[in-house]
């Protein structure tokens, strides 16, 4: 049985909402999915969130409720989180996105 996914997105700024990055993002991630026959349980996002300073990893964010559903694992080890680039996990110093 292959792990089930999850999906991010995010941009930075509100102003994004009238461009195509959500539904590019949002089709990247489903069709990855559908191509890789993996089961997409749940799309998390922080629109118009910076990751610059670590905003999206607060406990409010969807990555932060994300990854502390992963930290009380809530979430299947071996799942799948699926992101259209790095980028939109962290913004920050190398060294403090590892931690993530």
């Amino acid at each position: 049985m292959k792990a089930p996914a999850y999906s991010y997105l995010r941009f930075s700024s509100p102003e994004q909402l009238k461009g195509d990055s959500q539904r590019r993002q949002v089709d990247a991630a489903r069709e990855w999915c559908r191509h890789h026959g993996v089961e997409l349980v749940e799309e998390y996002s922080d629109l118009g969130l910076s990751a610059f300073k670590g905003k999206h990893t607060a406990p409010t964010a969807d990555l932060g409720k994300f990854l502390a559903l992963v930290k009380a694992k809530r979430i299947p080890k071996g799942s799948l989180l699926i992101v259209e680039s790095l980028d939109r996990l962290s913004r920050q110093d190398v060294m403090e996105a590892l931690e993530q």
